[in-house]
């Protein structure tokens, strides 16, 4: 492995996010408005020492998203009396979980994204 092939694995959080561009929430909220299917996750740890997931999805290969507080909540306890590998196992073996993301306002006009398990 030479020096480009080294500093790129080093930055790399996590294999999901390995040649693939970041889709932000908005995005999937536009693009996949009768939802779409999480097919991988991976749990990441940020400096600050916040744990949260980042997942791909089956309809596009080419793009990863990180977890949101729901999404994040489906998965991290899941995958902590699981363990990431019987989760992404069962995943691959269930044809993913399919979400639906949607924007919504609260009675006092602040913006939140629902998240529905479809």
């Amino acid at each position: 492995m030479g020096l480009r092939d080294s500093a790129i694995s080093k930055t790399m959080l996590s294999k999901l996010m390995e040649g693939r561009t970041k889709i932000s929430t908005r995005d999937l909220i536009f693009n996949y408005q009768n939802g779409f299917t999480i097919c991988a996750v991976d749990e990441m740890t940020n400096n600050k020492g916040d744990t949260f997931v980042v997942y791909n999805i089956k309809e596009d290969d080419s793009i990863f998203a990180f977890g949101g507080s729901a999404i994040n909540n489906i998965f991290l306890d899941y995958i902590a009396d699981n363990g990431i590998e019987f989760v992404n196992r069962e995943l691959k073996d269930t044809g993913g979980l399919k979400i639906k993301l949607s924007s919504v306002r609260t009675r006092e006009g602040r913006e939140y994204t629902k998240v529905e398990v479809i």
